[in-house]
């Protein structure tokens, strides 16, 4: 009776054993695959619940002596006989519905891919106990039906499940490839990358953001990885990238105007900016280059040219008007400025002064229309005359010039001013000044007439003095009045009469002859202007003239106002009386061969 039932049992049992067998081996080649991503991603292998089953069968009837199996790995399991023959009923009953729920089992697991590490290795673990337990199965139904199955087929029977190691047949290799799943992943980005029209640029999969030097040129990208373009504010300077996003460096052009870019870092210049050969440009805050206008930078200015360079030496602008810029660029205010052998004063506001400038303690320059610095020369404005000296300084006091002692000009202490037709007493002696500002050294002439009955019938050459006598009697009125010689027309008749060759009245040489004998000095005028100036010097002038007839005649002129002189006539002022034109007299010169004989008929005693 045990030996049918044992029989039938274990038919039945090694059936179900090697059906499910079957099972379990497709269920292990499904659910047990080995999932791999091709980008390096982590390596999981997933086990199905029923491969995590325990092969552990236990019966509950008295034939309960356990029959124990090792497999491959080293793992007991311990089979008894009723549970034995109890697992093979329910292998038959449950082939189906297990096989269903094995392959669900695996699509589950599979999708539900461990990446980590440490779940890797336990799901490798969990494979290798599995694979123990599928060997030890197949060990129990080999016993169970053959006991002449020798170790060897034991062995290809293991081998033929263990799914640690790369199936033998084609089914198998089916089997696991169809159980493979790939993850699908995008490669890592790198470079430059069109997204949806825009340019962004990824370094390891990332888009960058901020600055980076790409290919020798720096580029700036914002939070969502655009590249800036235009006039960029950065954290510490300011820059300009081109349509490209690339930095740019040097000069740039825009709206009409210039901006730099320093072409180590790139930012952009803002101040002053020196380059090539002693040239400056500024820039102002808005970066903008300056150009034709003023810099103010605390108190010193700057003017900046049309070109965009800062101006040096003259700058000659509106009406007329000048500024000095100094080597160094910066606008001179309040300072002299000298150029070779030229001076400039230039005032607190930068214009370079004109006219009188009163510095220091009541001291006086001159500067001209062109802003020059007069030196050792005249100024004239209006009516009033300056003289600058050697250095710049108006001159003060009594001023000798040339080599004739009426040759002494006066200005006035207090206002710098020429004295002109005034008496100055100058460390008590008296001085008296003509209308052209040089001493008079000679007075008024004294009034001699020819006719005097003094002197009127005596002898001159070979008439009287009434006849001939003017030039003796001229030369007495200038010796007498004007140098103070106690001289009287009859006593310079007399020595006339030695040293005259003439034998009616006197010529221009006897004239001159006669004034040096008295320690004085007639010298020829050869233009009305230099008869002017003597005049106004106060200097006698004795002119020979002709008066009608034939008859030549010598007068004395002193003085000069307006144009005009007096006139001294000797001949009792027959002829001239009072003021006259000097010009009218100029055109009453004599033209007697005589009385040129010397040169022009003009003589001024001194």
């Amino acid at each position: 009776m045990k030996k049918y039932k044992l029989y039938k049992s274990g038919k039945i049992l090694v059936t179900g054993l090697f059906i499910a067998g079957l099972v379990a081996l497709t269920g292990i080649s499904n659910a047990n695959a080995d999932v791999t991503d091709t980008t390096q991603t982590n390596v999981a292998v997933v086990a199905t619940q029923a491969d995590k089953a325990t092969t552990t069968i236990s019966s509950s009837t008295d034939d309960n002596k356990n029959v124990t199996t090792t497999d491959n790995s080293g793992i007991k399991n311990s089979l008894s006989k009723a549970d034995t023959e109890n697992g093979v009923a329910k292998t038959e009953v449950d082939k189906d519905s297990q096989k269903q729920e094995t392959v669900s089992q695996a699509k589950q697991d599979t999708e539900n891919t461990v990446t980590n590490k440490s779940e890797d290795t336990q799901v490798a673990d969990n494979n290798k106990s599995q694979s123990s337990e599928t060997t030890k199965a197949q060990e129990t139904k080999s016993t169970l039906t053959d006991n002449s199955t020798d170790n060897s087929a034991k062995q290809e029977s293991t081998n033929e499940f263990d799914v640690t190691k790369k199936p033998n047949s084609s089914v198998s290799e089916q089997s696991v490839a169809r159980s493979k799943v790939k993850v699908a992943q995008q490669p890592i980005k790198n470079g430059w990358v069109n997204e949806n029209g825009r340019q962004l640029y990824y370094d390891n999969g990332r888009i960058v953001v901020g600055e980076k030097k790409i290919d020798n040129a720096w580029y700036n990208f914002d939070s969502a990885g655009k590249y800036s373009t235009g006039l960029t504010n950065l954290a510490t300077k300011t820059v300009f990238y081109d349509n490209n996003g690339q930095m740019h460096y040097g000069y740039l052009k825009t709206d009409n105007t210039y901006m730099y870019f320093d072409t180590r870092d790139g930012h952009a210049v803002t101040g002053e900016r020196y380059y090539g050969n002693h040239q400056m440009e500024y820039y102002g805050q808005d970066f903008k280059q300056v150009r034709n206008a003023y810099v103010r930078t605390g108190n010193t200015y700057y003017f900046i040219g049309q070109y965009g360079d800062a101006v040096t030496g003259e700058r000659y602008y509106d009406n007329y008007k000048m500024e000095y810029y100094g080597q160094d660029f910066k606008q001179v205010r309040n300072n002299y400025v000298r150029t070779g052998n030229t001076y400039y004063f230039i005032g607190q506001y930068g214009d370079a002064v004109t006219g009188e400038r009163y510095y220091d303690n009541h001291k006086m320059e001159y500067y001209g229309q062109d802003f020059k610095q007069v030196r050792n020369n005249y100024v004239h404005t209006g009516n009033t005359y300056y003289f600058i000296g050697q250095y710049g300084d108006a001159v003060t006091g009594l001023r000798v010039y040339g080599n004739q002692p009426n040759q002494v000009e006066y200005y006035d202490k207090n206002n710098f001013k020429q004295v002109r037709n005034a008496d100055i007493n100058e460390n008590g002696k008296n001085y008296h000044f003509g209308g052209n500002g040089d001493l008079i050294i000679a007075d008024k002439p004294a009034y001699f007439s020819q006719l005097d009955w003094r002197w009127g019938n005596h002898r001159f050459n070979d008439y009287t003095m009434a006849q001939a006598g003017c030039v003796p009697t001229s030369v007495a009125m200038v010796l007498n009045g004007s140098y103070g010689i106690r001289v009287s027309p009859d006593d310079v008749r007399n020595v006339m009469n030695i040293i005259s060759t003439n034998s009616f009245g006197a010529t221009g040489q006897d004239l001159i002859n006669a004034t040096r004998y008295y320690g004085h000095t007639a010298n020829i005028v050869n233009t009305v202007e230099q008869t002017v100036q003597l005049l106004q010097q106060g200097v006698p002038v004795i002119h020979f003239v002709g008066v009608g007839g034939g008859i030549t005649h010598a007068i004395v002129t002193y003085g000069y106002n307006n144009g005009a002189t007096q006139v001294f006539d000797p001949y009792n002022q027959a002829y001239f009386n009072g003021w006259y034109n000097v010009n009218y007299i100029a055109s009453r010169i004599s033209r007697d061969s005589g009385d040129w004989n010397a040169g022009r008929p003009v003589f001024a005693i001194m």
